[in-house]
């Protein structure tokens, strides 16, 4: 994280490598990575594992329940309209058409824990540095949120498990019953044809049908 430079809003982001899913600017890195390492504590202390997982992006998650938890840190900044320097001016001048950015970026210094899973509305999933404290006071809160959102994630989980299964029972049970109607029009249409055949044999030797 130390020798990655900052993207154009000013914060650390590192996907070349398995990395935690950290995006702070560097003067907030040292406090950001200690407040991960005791959310890292937090988790492991309750029994849950941590890990970095690479897949389209880089997340981290804790395995609560059997349930991957994707929590990241970000730090807020602010984006204003960006003002020409008197080198830009000239620039400006000399080539019409030269690309200049629009927006000046500026880290805040307020940090955020959020937990990445959806599927969880209503649910709180953001700790912020605020009036009310800072993100280090609120790590507790913050591993009992990921906590109770393991616990919806699983129980929406199961339940749909448990309704694809009762699908699938039904799917089985009308595709026997489809077999069976099939089956049986089958042997009704095999019936008919063989009576059909004795029926035209008895008319040939001068018998009535019914006899």
């Amino acid at each position: 994280m130390e020798r990655t430079k900052p993207s154009e809003n000013g914060l650390l982001t590192e996907h070349r490598r398995a990395c935690l899913d950290v995006n702070v600017s560097p003067a907030s890195l040292e406090r950001a990575l200690r407040i991960i390492d005791a959310v890292i504590g937090g988790f492991e202390a309750e029994g849950f594992a941590v890990a970095v997982e690479r897949d389209v992006n880089t997340s981290t998650y804790a395995l609560i329940k059997g349930e991957k938890i994707c929590f990241s840190m970000s730090e807020d900044y602010q984006r204003i309209d960006h003002i020409l320097t008197q080198e830009e001016e000239a620039k400006k001048k000399a080539r019409p058409y030269w690309e200049i950015k629009k927006y000046d970026y500026h880290p805040t210094g307020e940090l955020s824990l959020r937990i990445e899973n959806s599927g969880t509305c209503g649910y709180r999933k953001t700790w912020s540095d605020s009036k009310t404290g800072k993100i280090e006071d609120k790590v507790g809160k913050f591993i009992g949120g990921a906590i109770l959102v393991a616990h919806v994630l699983k129980t929406e989980r199961q339940k749909g498990e448990e309704n694809r299964r009762k699908w699938e029972e039904e799917h089985l049970q009308r595709e026997e019953e489809d077999k069976r109607i099939a089956e049986e029009k089958t042997r009704l249409q095999e019936l008919e044809a063989t009576n059909g055949v004795l029926g035209e044999k008895r008319t040939a030797k001068g018998l009535h049908p019914s006899s």
